[in-house]
């Protein structure tokens, strides 16, 4: 199995595993059932009548990632470009989310005209979460040393490898794709430290349920960051059988290590699906809390309010993104070095 095959069954691999996000989000605005259009309380009648099209513009939209991935696969097949392949799937991945959360918003304002007297004001009282968290709380020692083995282990070998191998161009590339792999073990980390450090504010009235709901979606996130993770180390050493596979190997028994490697992806994606059940479970027991917005936050997706230290600013019909906090600047210099590393790749591949 040659670098490319791998990528194009890596590739039809990641359709599985959108299969239960793209389920969760087609059933998102009535999770709670028809009184609730996402978090806005419309009237019994609101699907059958003006909703039934927002809802229906809302669906239309999630399919927006796959009318632009399809005919770009089909480029790099038809052309030979496969080793695209992999960039294709990590920029779909960021899109296909930035997407999802886009239709949310404009879905909710648009029935927003719609919602219930009672509930267009927010809340008069909350309540702060004092419970102490740290990252250590939502860690598993055992994930993390065998993710840090199988990451020193395979860069040390693919370095050796780099220096005694004849193909220096093709080891090149290996060890550059481990290097990206590391890269993005090191944005998942940030990704879950954002997640645990966040503030949580609940409603006075229902806080209990509500920051139960908080911790049911901050432990599903730190463990979706982890198994992420997990999910690079199978990548990680296919990339090292591909750097002892061609030479030593015969083809068959290469491809039947490749197809194995798959398999404990494939027991991860089952259990994030059931992790992810779960979490609906309690987020649909949950009943949704207009919390007061932040003086001078603006109700759209992205925002500039220097004031304010948090990525995430609460609007006064959701949340914004501040790009003037410094976890944003973090991640602007992660983006370009994650641009940098593509450009890399992209041109040891030419």
């Amino acid at each position: 199995m040659t670098v490319d095959q791998y990528l194009v069954l890596l590739y039809l691999f990641t359709i599985v595993l959108r299969y239960p996000r793209l389920q969760e989000r087609w059933i998102a605005p009535l999770l709670r059932g028809t009184d609730w259009f996402f978090n806005v309380a419309v009237p019994p009648d609101f699907i059958d009548g003006p909703g039934r099209g927002i809802l229906r513009r809302y669906r239309m939209r999630l399919f927006i990632p796959w009318v632009l991935e399809i005919p770009i696969l089909t480029v790099l097949v038809i052309s030979g470009h496969q080793r695209y392949i992999a960039l294709l799937i990590i920029g779909i991945t960021l899109f296909t989310r930035f997407n999802y959360y886009a239709a949310r918003q404009a879905s909710q304002n648009m029935a927003l005209p719609f919602e219930l007297p009672a509930t267009r004001e927010p809340v008069s009282q909350v309540a702060l979460s004092l419970q102490p968290r740290t990252q250590g709380t939502y860690t598993n020692f055992w994930v993390e040393a065998i993710i840090a083995i199988a990451f020193a282990g395979s860069l040390a070998w693919l370095g050796y490898s780099y220096v005694t191998s004849p193909e220096s161009h093709r080891m090149t590339w290996l060890l550059s794709w481990s290097i990206f792999l590391f890269y993005g073990q090191v944005g998942l980390l940030l990704i879950k430290r954002a997640i645990v450090s966040a503030p949580t504010v609940a409603p006075a009235s229902n806080a209990e349920q509500y920051l139960a709901w908080r911790e049911s979606l901050r432990r599903f996130s730190t463990w979706l960051c982890d198994s992420l993770r997990v999910m690079l180390v199978p990548a990680l050493l296919a990339n090292d059988i591909l750097a002892i596979g061609a030479p030593r190997l015969h083809g068959g028994t290469l491809a039947a290590i490749m197809l194995g490697l798959c398999g404990p992806m494939a027991v991860i994606a089952w259990y994030e699906w059931r992790r992810r059940s779960a979490h609906l479970e309690v987020a649909r027991r949950t009943k949704p809390a207009k919390l007061p917005g932040l003086p001078g936050v603006p109700a759209r997706l992205i925002c500039f309010q220097p004031a304010y230290s948090m990525l995430l600013l609460r609007s006064v019909n959701g949340y914004a993104l501040n790009l003037a906090s410094a976890p944003a600047k973090l991640a602007g210099l992660y983006i370009a070095g994650f641009v940098g590393l593509c450009v890399w790749l992209m041109h040891l591949v030419a």
